[in-house]
């Protein structure tokens, strides 16, 4: 249960800012 839930508060977090940015972001940081 509870790794469901930080799953989800990851995918909310991360959808929170425009995909666009977030994945350029996380590609420049080498995530």
């Amino acid at each position: 249960m509870n790794k469901i839930k930080e799953f989800a508060e990851y995918l909310i977090s991360d959808n929170a800012r425009p995909f666009g940015y977030s994945f350029h972001h996380r590609s420049k940081e080498g995530k």
